[in-house]
């Protein structure tokens, strides 16, 4: 087979491919929320999201450590069903 074939066939065949995949997508999307949070934090401090779920779990009648790991875990959980939906097909 000629090589001007090949590369036909190869240049056709990598445009079936996705560009990038669901796992890629997802850890964009994490990555994404994290920077954001981050800067949240640093922009907002005491009004940012994160301080405002850790004082309302501490208002709740939680310790400032409790309060701060179950911000943690909201967190994480909020991440992986963000990660889940950019897997997604509809996505």
């Amino acid at each position: 087979m000629p090589c001007w074939i090949k590369t036909a066939l190869t240049k056709s065949a990598m445009g079936l491919l996705p560009q990038k995949t669901p796992l890629a997508e997802g850890s964009e999307e994490v990555g994404s929320d994290i920077i954001n949070l981050v800067a949240d934090v640093l922009i907002s401090k005491d009004k940012s999201e994160w301080q405002t779920s850790i004082d309302a779990y501490e208002a709740e009648g939680m310790t400032e450590k409790e309060a701060f790991w179950r911000a943690v875990r909201t967190r994480r959980r909020t991440w992986a069903w963000t990660s889940w939906a950019a897997l997604s097909p509809a996505a």
